[in-house]
Order: C-alpha cells, then sequence, then structure tokens
C-alpha cells in the first residue's frame, strides 16, 4: 500500500492534464466561436470578484466601488486574492478572463488527480481511474470549473484535504493531516461552505489524531482561526456576522417566512438536490427543445450520470465499505467522506437559489460523490467474483463513453451563455462608459459586468457589493427606496440598470435609454436590460402630510417600511392567515409608489395591512392627538385603530381615489392618551373591501 501511494502517478497525471486541457479546449472553443470572438465568462457573478481582485491590486481591502465602503459581495476571499496580484502587474478588462479560464483548466486537472489518488489509496487503482474519468468527462462539472467562479478553487481544496486525509489514515504522519487541514481552512475562507466540513472533518479526526500523536493534535484546532478573524472582522464593519450573499439569498434571512415555510423550504431544496440532480426527475433546468431532433437533451444528459442509479451506488460504496472499515476496528475515511458529502449538500439547502447557474453550487462536493459512487460500482462487482474486474472495467468504459456526448452539449450551453452575458450585459457596459459622465453613479441589480467594465460606481440594489443593503432589499422595494432617502445626494443612483419586471409595479424607474435585448435567451433573468435616467426631485418631498393640521404639532412619526423608523418605534405588521405564498425577490408586500398630490410629486415605501400593524409613539399625556395616514388603496377600505388596547376609531380610505395619495385622519381625545408612550394598533376591519396599502403615520397635537 505505502508503495502504491510514493508512486507518483506520472503517466496517470499526464492523461488527466490533456484531457483537462482537451475539454477546457471545447468550451473554449464553444465560447470564442458562439460570441464571435470574444473572451466572456458565462455568470455576472464571475466579475464581483475580478472588481474586487482590481480594487485589492489598487490597495482598495474589499471596497467594490469608490467611496463604497467594506462590503462582503465575493463569497470569496481567497479567490479575489489569488487574482489581485495579476492586476498588479498589469492585467486589465477583459484580458483577466484567459487567466481565470487557465486557473479553472488548472483546478480541473488537478482535483481529477486528487480524486483518482484518494479512490486508489481507499480501494482500488480502478475506483481512483473511474471517479476521475466521471469526473473530467461530465459536461456539467467542466461548465462550472470554467465558469470565471470560485467553484473549482474550492472543489481543488476540499479534494486536496481528503486526499491528505485518506494518506494520513493510512501512514499515520503528522505532516499530512496537518496539510490536509490546512487546505481544508483554505476551502473555509473560499466559501462558507468549506467551514461546515472543516467542522465535520475535526470532529471526525480529531480522536483519532489525539490517540497517534497526543497532544500536537490541538494545534489542528487553529485551522479555525482565520475564517473566525474573517468573521470577527465581518461583525465590526457590518454589525452582524452575515456576509451580503448570505443575508442576500439565505432562507433564514427571509423577512416573512413562518417557521413552517422555512421548513418547507429547506424540504424543497432536499428535493431539488436527490430528485433534480442526483435523480434527474426533472427537466426543468434544461431547454425545451432538443439539441439533435432524435433525443431530449435533459434526459440523456443530465448533471450526473446514470441518475438515480449513481446516488443508489454512492450509497452502497459508503455502507459496504464503512461496514468493512468498521470491523477492522473503527470507521475510517470513507464514511467521513461521506459525511462531508452530506454535510455539504445540507450547508446549501440553507439557500434559496440552490438551482441556480444549473446546480453550481453543488459541484465542489462531488469529488466525495464520484469516489464514493466508483467504490459502490467496484463493490457491487465482487457479486460476479473472477470476473469481477472485467465487469467493473467494462462498465466504467460504458460509463465514460456515454459522458462523451455531453462534453459537446454542455459546451454548446456555455457558448450561449456565455453569448447571453456578452450580447446583454458586456454592451450594456460599452453603452455606460461612452455615454454617462465619469462621476455618474449606476444603480444595478446585476453587479458583475456594469461594476467592472463601467468605470462607473455602482450602486447594488440587492445589496451584494453595497453595504448594508441587502436587509432592506429583502424587505422589498419599500425599504429600498426608504434606504435611498438617507443617501446623501452625490451618492444617489444617476442611472438604474436593470430588468424591468424586477420592478413591476413599483414606478420609480425614469427615462429609459437604451435596451440591450435578447432574442433568445438561456442565462439572464429576462430579454430586456434597459437603463434609465434617474431624476429624484421627488425623494424626501413626502416627510410631511399634504395638509398638516392647523393650531398643532408634530409630536412622532413613522415612515413605514424604514427599518430604522420601524425598529425604533417597535413595529410590527401581522399578516392575514390567507396570504400569498412562495419566495419573492423583492417581496410584493413591501412595496414603493410613486403619485402625484396636492401640486406634490411624492414617493414614499410601504407595507400591506392585511390583519394589523402596530408600533409604539412618544406623546404629551392628558393632551388630544391627530393620527393621519398615508394610505393608497385599489378600492374602499376601512381599518380601526386601538391606543393602549383601547379603540378609538377607524381611518377610512375611499374608494374614488385609486392610484392617488390619500391622507385619512383620526382625531383622539385626550382620555385616551394617558401615558407618554402609546402602543397604537391599526387593525384590518373585517368589512373592509380591500386591503391597505399604508405608507406613513404622523401623531400631531395640540400646542
Amino acid at each position: 500500500m505505502n508503495g502504491l501511494i510514493r508512486d507518483n502517478g506520472g503517466r496517470r497525471f499526464a492523461l488527466f492534464a490533456l484531457l483537462a486541457m482537451a475539454v477546457s479546449g471545447i468550451f473554449g472553443a464553444a465560447m470564442i466561436g458562439i460570441t464571435r470572438g470574444h473572451a466572456v465568462f458565462p455568470l455576472d457573478d464571475s466579475y464581483i470578484h475580478f472588481q474586487y481582485a482590481r480594487r485589492l491590486a489598487q490597495g482598495h481591502l474589499f471596497e467594490y466601488t469608490d467611496r463604497g465602503g467594506f462590503s462582503t459581495g465575493s463569497t470569496s476571499i481567497l479567490y479575489p486574492l489569488l487574482l489581485s496580484p495579476f492586476f498588479v502587474i498589469g492585467v486589465k478588462g477583459a484580458a483577466i478572463i484567459p487567466v481565470a479560464f487557465a486557473f479553472g483548466v488548472f483546478c480541473f486537472c488537478m482535483t481529477a488527480y486528487l480524486i483518482y489518488l484518494s479512490g486508489r489509496i481507499i480501494a482500488h487503482e480502478r475506483v481512483g481511474m473511474l471517479a476521475a474519468l466521471l469526473f473530467l468527462l461530465n459536461g456539467h462539472l467542466a461548465w462550472s470549473h470554467l465558469s470565471g467562479m470560485e467553484t473549482g478553487l474550492f472543489g481543488l481544496l476540499l479534494a486536496a484535504g481528503m486526499y491528505y486525509i485518506v494518506r494520513w489514515w493510512v501512514e499515520r504522519r503528522g505532516g499530512q493531516v496537518g496539510l490536509a487541514f490546512f487546505f481544508l481552512m483554505l476551502a473555509a475562507l473560499t466559501r462558507p461552505e468549506g467551514f461546515i466540513i472543516l467542522i465535520t472533518a475535526l470532529i471526525y479526526i480529531l480522536p483519532r489524531a489525539w490517540g497517534i500523536h497526543g497532544s500536537r493534535s490541538l494545534k489542528l484546532v487553529l485551522s479555525l482561526l482565520p475564517f473566525a478573524i474573517y468573521m470577527l472582522l465581518v461583525r465590526l464593519a457590518t454589525g452582524g456576522f452575515s456576509t451580503s450573499g448570505v443575508v442576500a439569498k439565505s432562507i433564514w434571512s427571509a423577512p416573512y417566512y413562518t417557521a413552517w415555510e422555512r421548513l418547507a423550504r429547506l424540504a424543497d431544496n432536499f428535493a431539488y438536490i436527490f430528485a433534480g440532480y442526483y435523480g434527474n426527475l426533472s427537466n426543468n433546468y434544461f431547454p425545451d427543445w432538443a439539441f439533435f431532433p432524435m433525443f431530449p437533451t435533459g434526459a440523456l444528459y443530465p448533471f450526473m450520470i446514470f441518475p438515480p442509479g449513481f446516488l443508489l451506488l454512492s450509497v452502497l460504496g459508503a455502507a459496504v465499505s464503512g461496514a468493512r472499515e468498521r470491523a477492522n476496528g473503527q470507521f475510517g475515511p470513507t464514511l467521513l467522506m461521506a459525511l462531508c458529502l452530506l454535510a455539504g449538500l445540507a450547508s446549501v439547502t440553507i439557500s434559496e437559489v440552490v438551482p441556480v447557474h444549473f446546480f453550481r453550487y453543488l459541484v465542489p462536493f462531488q469529488s466525495f460523490f464520484l469516489v464514493l459512487a466508483s467504490l459502490g460500482l467496484y463493490e457491487s462487482a465482487k457479486f460476479f467474483e473472477a470476473h469481477s474486474a472485467r465487469v467493473f472495467r467494462i462498465a466504467g468504459w460504458i460509463f465514460s463513453l456515454l459522458l462523451l456526448p455531453s462534453l459537446i452539449y454542455w459546451a454548446y450551453i456555455y457558448g450561449e451563455n456565455c453569448n447571453d452575458i456578452f450580447q446583454q450585459h458586456r454592451r450594456m457596459s460599452w453603452w455606460i462608459k461612452d455615454n454617462t459622465p465619469p462621476d455618474a453613479v449606476i444603480g444595478v441589480t446585476d453587479t458583475g459586468v456594469i461594476g467592472y467594465f463601467s468605470e462607473r460606481r455602482v450602486y447594488d440594489f440587492v445589496g451584494l457589493t453595497t453595504p448594508n443593503q441587502a436587509r432592506h432589499w429583502r424587505q422589498g422595494f419599500g425599504s429600498a427606496y426608504e434606504r435611498l432617502e438617507h443617501l446623501a445626494d452625490d451618492q444617489l443612483p444617476d442611472y438604474i440598470v436593470t430588468f424591468p419586471f424586477v420592478w413591476a409595479e413599483n414606478n420609480l424607474l425614469g427615462q429609459p435609454l437604451y435596451n440591450a435585448t435578447l432574442q433568445k435567451n438561456m442565462t439572464t433573468m429576462s430579454n430586456d436590460f434597459v437603463i434609465y435616467r434617474q431624476d429624484w426631485s421627488f425623494i424626501r418631498k413626502g416627510e410631511l402630510p399634504l395638509n398638516p393640521p392647523e393650531g398643532m404639532i408634530l409630536s412622532d412619526q413613522l415612515d413605514v417600511a424604514d427599518l430604522a423608523q420601524e425598529a425604533a418605534h417597535r413595529f410590527v405588521a401581522r399578516e392575514a392567515a390567507e396570504r400569498p405564498t412562495g419566495w419573492k425577490f423583492p417581496n410584493p408586500r413591501n412595496f414603493v409608489f410613486l403619485a402625484e398630490s396636492g401640486g406634490r410629486l411624492i414617493a414614499d415605501g410601504g407595507r400591506d395591512l392585511t390583519e394589523s400593524q402596530i408600533f409604539t409613539v412618544r406623546l404629551a399625556p392628558g393632551a388630544p392627538a391627530r393620527l393621519i395616514a398615508r394610505v393608497e388603496a385599489e378600492r374602499s377600505a376601512l381599518a380601526e385603530v386601538f391606543i393602549n388596547g383601547e379603540r378609538a376609531g377607524n381611518l377610512e380610505a375611499a374608494d374614488e381615489k385609486k392610484g392617488e395619495w390619500q391622507e385619512p385622519f383620526l382625531d383622539i381625545p385626550a382620555s385616551l392618551i394617558r401615558e407618554e408612550q402609546c402602543q397604537i394598533r391599526i387593525v384590518h376591519h373585517p368589512e373592509s373591501r380591500a386591503p391597505f396599502h399604508v405608507y406613513h403615520y404622523w401623531i400631531y397635537q395640540a400646542k
């Protein structure tokens, strides 16, 4: 066994390197051919890493744009750090794309080699060889490694960590387990899921390491330190431990889910993974047409070959090999590999976007999966006793050959994805660079290509690269607009680039100037990608009611959907049991409305009143008050008002003023205001024909 490990496998490595370059050549040719000679990556998110890397080279620590401040939009800490030296030596613009592509090829090749080494140590040369071939010949995995994202780096570090654990399990050398946790530590700095894998491996390995190396094994715990330091930096910079990506995409950060809905979303994600990714029970992730007329592409070229057979083989491989290791005295690396696979998949299920980008979040864990599946085939072949080697070899060749056409299909998808990004986002970035002032601020909902190529300051509405914005976007457009009201005038977006459907009825978008449209689209959210010139003359014009009452002074106010004001007033919105379910982004329960009333153009963010809204205000006890509400209703609407639990009267919106601002008011007698802190509860009346859209509350009292 040790002799096998010492064999450097030079010929195998050369084979994997040639295969990786050949596969990458097919994908590179698809990119250049379909885009007609342009170097482009298939995802907008890739350019977020490039922009952070360029800013690091300029001396700005994770500041995405000038005067933007520290942000956590790059899910990976390590990947931009590795790319930044290329910008230091003079790489500019699209020249980073060949660099990142070559790095993806390197990760693709090295991961395959480490898969091979791990498989042959755990079981046999044939197991490692089959797993590596299934990895290199899978078009879906190639797509992800060549996407310009951190996917390949993350997968390589996980594979390296697991390989050195497998070696250490056999050779028991302290340096090997140290290397294993060094690579897993780097994996945790590449994606947050890596920290879950690191903890899983540490819990599994530490007891055995203590038995072999004694107290020296406690040094392995230090591998947790870099990620902990980064989290402390995030805490100091943002006030919380969640990065913007987690806030923008996590199920736990969704503001409107009930506990049951969160559990349902987790269950949905498990179904996506095991039924969609490993089972291929849905073709929703593929074009509806066939690549060739004679067969449906979604059925022939799934993400993982032979679904769900390989899933069953991976379970068999983990169970049989794990049981054999246990029979020899203790559980071994096979069980750890299975646990790390499950931990990785579970860590992804907390995301709202598991299936996007062809399940790219799952790709880094497939090195574990393919080793286990190949191990399952190896154990199954033993049923044929003397012919087991031949059966395994024949089955391996069949599976490998069946994967070959997938390279063409996924290369075609890759090229089309690259072309979509080029024709839409890249062309838009050129237009911005040529037609906007150098000091313009560009509001975006896709921040990558625009932020990298336009050379303009960007304001990321989604909040990935603009600090402390993601939680406002998750609440909805109303809260996103309210945050704009707190910005200085020179920080407001002069232009907004977005997919128009995203804004729906939130009528804030200005004059359309240019549409980078697609005739067909396999990649982005919409065929239309439009830039609007913004006029913010209406901003902050709605801070007072249309007709403030004479002889009274403003005692308190609540700007609904302004998260800071809502927190200060302990605002709680309770929704009716019968309400829309499902995930929309941003949420339609929180919106912005722009309308003219009384000669004033007013925009305000608001929320639906479907059951009740509760908040506290500060009033002068014993003085009468007037409650004014800024509302908009599709039909006549009625709400009851309670002060400290006592009914005070009704607020009513008229039917004939649909689409206009209304400001119904209620006079509150002094007898109901007995304390300085008063709780106001606004309740949707059961006889109301429609819900209120509530935007602002004011409380006035006599002078």
